[in-house]
């Protein structure tokens, strides 16, 4: 399995890390060796599974190969001597899990009497390199999306943290400047009372 690496930012948790990138908490704890869940820091580097990329579509057969319809009492022993070919071969070729159970009405891929590909076989194979090529941009069209998220997060945390201080510094400053314009403007009372008072 792949990782890639997060830099853990204020405000961040396991449970928050985990569902922006399609995991779970305990393979982040298991991925990591994290003793307790509750505790991570900022700048702690986390690793985090990628998704694996689409499957390759199966590799092309050294010969042609058609589309057979299966037929009600058909069977693949039957099927591999009809199109000359194993029953080993055609379980390989549409991945069989259990040779002895075909459904009629299925397709099969078969190799081509004479060699030479249909053109159905042609544009599945085509549809099929297609849809892989479609899931592998998907998967890195998430993953880049994930990581631009998870960039503009931390940016927004730190912009908040740095005007969280500075406006914290202003109300500091502002609260000392009163508090050493008060004695003075007590002065200036007592000294006008006492110029009046003599009046």
């Amino acid at each position: 399995m792949e990782y890639k690496i997060y830099k853990v930012v204020s405000g961040d948790n396991l449970t928050k890390i985990a569902k922006a990138n399609n995991t779970t908490v305990n393979e982040l704890v298991q991925i990591n060796g994290i003793k307790n869940p509750n505790l991570i820091y900022v700048g702690q580097e986390i690793k985090i599974p990628v998704a694996e990329a689409a499957p390759a579509a199966p590799a092309a057969p050294s010969y042609a190969t058609t589309t057979y319809k299966i037929k009600p009492g058909d069977n693949l022993t039957k099927i591999a001597k009809e199109f000359n070919t194993t029953v080993e071969e055609l379980v390989k070729l549409n991945n069989i899990a259990n040779p002895n159970l075909i459904i009629a009405g299925a397709d099969l891929t078969v190799p081509t009497p004479d060699g030479k590909p249909s053109a159905e076989a042609l544009a599945a194979q085509e549809e099929a390199i297609a849809k892989a090529k479609a899931a592998l941009a998907e998967a890195q069209a998430k993953a880049a999306q994930e990581e631009a998220i998870a960039k503009a997060k931390a940016a927004l945390a730190e912009s908040q943290a740095k005007a969280a201080a500075a406006d914290f510094a202003a109300k500091k400053e502002t609260l000392a400047s009163a508090v050493k314009e008060e004695p003075k403007a007590e002065e200036k009372k007592g000294f006008l009372s006492g110029l009046f008072g003599k009046k």
